[in-house]
Parts: C-alpha cells; sequence; structure tokens
C-alpha cells in the first residue's frame, strides 16, 4: 500500500464538501478506465462534482463518466478539446497557487515554465479555482516508480492532498481497486445505499 492511499473503507460518496479529483496516467488498462467511468457516473448522479484534466487515460475516463457534473482544468483555452474546461487568469489567484505549489514540490527550481504552469495547475484540482474549496478525496491511477515515488503533476496533487489530509485512493493498488470494484457491485443490489 502507498503511503497515499488511504486505510479506511470506500469513501463516504457524499461528504459536505460536492468536490472530488480524479486524476493520473494517460497509460490506464482499459477495465481500470472502465471502473473510473462508472464511479463517476455514480457520483455524478449523488451530486458529486469532479475536478480533473485534459489528458488521454485516467482524465478522459473521470470526465467521460461525469459528464457535466465535472470542472476540467485546462492549460490553456480548449486543450485536449474541451470546449468547458476552466483556465485561471487571474493574476492572484495564480500567484497564491504557485506559492503552494511551490511548498510541496521540491525540484521547483529545476523546472521551466511549462513544468512550473502543469504542477500550479495541479493545485486547482485540489482545491479548487478559488484556493479555498477543497475536493472531499482524490481517486486516482498512478503506479509508483522503482523509487517509490509518483511523477509528473500527478505528484504535486497527490502531495497536496496529503499535507492537506485529504484522503488519496490509488487504484493503481490491486487491494483498494477491488473495495471499489466490490462497493460498486453492492451499490447495484437492490436495497443498496449511498
Amino acid at each position: 500500500m502507498s503511503r497515499f492511499a488511504e486505510t479506511g473503507s470506500f469513501p463516504t460518496l457524499i461528504p459536505v464538501n460536492r468536490f472530488y479529483t480524479g486524476i493520473g496516467s494517460s497509460q490506464v488498462p482499459s477495465d481500470i478506465a472502465a471502473l473510473f467511468l462508472l464511479i463517476a457516473q455514480h457520483l455524478a448522479a449523488q451530486g458529486m462534482i469532479l475536478r480533473t484534466g485534459p489528458s488521454k487515460g485516467t482524465d478522459a475516463a473521470f470526465a467521460a463518466g461525469a459528464c457535466e457534473q465535472r470542472q476540467v482544468f485546462l492549460p490553456h483555452s480548449g486543450a485536449g478539446g474541451y470546449k468547458d474546461g476552466s483556465v485561471v487568469i487571474d493574476p492572484n489567484i495564480i500567484k497564491r497557487a504557485t506559492a503552494i505549489a511551490v511548498t510541496v514540490h521540491p525540484n521547483w527550481k529545476t523546472y521551466n515554465d511549462f513544468q512550473r504552469k502543469a504542477h500550479t495547475r495541479a493545485v486547482y484540482l485540489v482545491l479548487g479555482s478559488d484556493l479555498i474549496s477543497p475536493s472531499a478525496y482524490v481517486l486516482c491511477y498512478t503506479p509508483i516508480n522503482n523509487r517509490g515515488q509518483v511523477e509528473g503533476a500527478t505528484r504535486t496533487v497527490l502531495a497536496l492532498a496529503n499535507e492537506r489530509r485529504i484522503p488519496v485512493y490509488n487504484l493503481a493498488e490491486f487491494e483498494i481497486r477491488s473495495r471499489f470494484r466490490k462497493r460498486l457491485e453492492e451499490l447495484a443490489l437492490p436495497g443498496g445505499h449511498t
């Protein structure tokens, strides 16, 4: 189990905060992408709002399942073909988000401008475009490398969630993935509860 994985049961599906983050690798196995689509459909039906990015794979699976119940944060208008995506342009919010990203990223000084913008955008995935509306939890598919680390902008999301004590469920881990599948099956049964 990774250090980002929540050890409790399936997350409460209708928390006070109606946002959740769904992100991860662009290379996701088709069965896991299908699982994310089902999870996002279920959460959208419960009034939960997805926060994700414009990438293929995990992001696309979540976005497809969430339909209109989503916020897709883009690096620029039209990225990934999203016409309904959000681009944060307020310079004060960008400055504050950048300051947050710096605190959770150990290699900030080595990154170019594009990489810094990607990691800054990751902050909105956790805290929203106002930086004060944290997600209730993070669902992701992000394999851990041989050094026990997550790479790319997903790393920033998970580090920030960890710092803010937001539960993270990495479905790259078989045990966590199995719990989610089992819970969805239970919810599909007559009398299943959210």
